[in-house]
């Protein structure tokens, strides 16, 4: 790479975080790219890194795999298709093993559309060359339909799923800079667990459609309710740590879900306001001590007003 084509770079220093991503843009596995290493495998980079992601996955025959000629060779197909993996990419001129096909030039002299492959029959792997001649039709109101083999259109269709997770993780990132260099590691983290909760989020309330920068919002509105209304604590501390509302995500209480009634050994304070009745009942996902008439209190909005 030349100096002409590092100026031209967006980013030229970072790091690299390799991930695997479905087309929605949920990401299932990621790791750093820490250079060079030490290894035994003669395997390529771009086959170590798909092997390594693809360990999460428990069952191979329901999934297919994505990637483009970076990762891509012959080889790499090889090994998915003995551990059961459905994979689909495209492939550079060097990395075919000698397959022979028609060369891009060959099939460019060919009429419209034009395209080559072959199948491996032991290893049940196809190659293809697939090319648009130059002289296609000018105007749009000539322009014809034309067939495309759906492996292309599958490929386009679920292909850039890493992208969409970025195009999403760009929009509202974590704007702190630090001085520790693991920082920005640290923060991006955060912002793909974010992502992720998202999109998982979306799925399973489609009707509210919340952009991601309400989601955001509401996750910054809780956690800072969370020191709202904190008693100041005199004295000697409790040994006992204490087990108020503000201690617990203000969304938890009210969310009617798994609340459930449990028994401790020892009396405690009732933590419902103005209540000084000393139960031994909590509310086990809470963890606040509760009579039997505060308990649906505690857990109503109209009350915590």
């Amino acid at each position: 790479m030349d100096d002409k084509r590092k100026r031209a770079k967006p980013i030229r220093f970072g790091y690299k975080l390799w991930a695997m991503c479905a087309d929605s843009g949920y990401c299932f596995n990621f790791f750093l790219y820490c250079g060079k290493e030490v290894t035994q495998s003669k395997n390529p980079l771009g086959t170590r890194v798909v092997t390594s992601m693809l360990t999460v996955v428990d069952n191979p025959f329901g999934y297919t795999v994505h990637f483009d000629d970076f990762f891509s060779n012959y080889n790499l197909f090889k090994i998915l298709k003995e551990k059961g993996f459905r994979a689909t990419g495209t492939i550079r001129d060097n990395r075919t093993e000698k397959c022979p096909l028609k060369s891009v030039k060959e099939v460019e002299k060919t009429k419209r559309v034009t395209h080559d492959h072959r199948f491996d029959k032991k290893n049940k792997i196809m190659l293809s060359q697939y090319v648009l001649s130059k002289g296609g039709i000018k105007t749009r109101k000539s322009q014809a339909p034309i067939s495309q083999p759906k492996l292309i259109n599958n490929y386009n269709k679920f292909m850039g799923g890493v992208d969409h997770h970025d195009w999403l993780l760009e929009k509202h990132s974590i704007a702190i800079k630090g001085k520790k260099w693991y920082w920005c590691l640290i923060t991006r983290i955060v912002d793909m667990a974010v992502i992720n909760s998202f999109i998982l989020y979306n799925l399973l309330h489609p009707k509210d459609n919340v952009s991601i920068k309400e989601f955001r919002s509401n996750i910054a509105v809780a956690y800072l309710k969370l020191g709202h209304g904190r008693r100041v604590q005199k004295g000697r501390p409790l040994s006992i740590p204490s087990t108020s509302r503000a201690q617990v995500v203000y969304d938890v209480c009210f969310d009617e879900k798994n609340h459930i009634l449990d028994k401790r050994d020892n009396k405690r304070r009732c933590q419902f306001p103005l209540c000084k009745g000393k139960p031994r009942t909590f509310c086990k996902k809470c963890n606040a001590t509760l009579c039997l008439p505060c308990f649906p209190k505690y857990h109503d909005k109209s009350y915590a007003k």
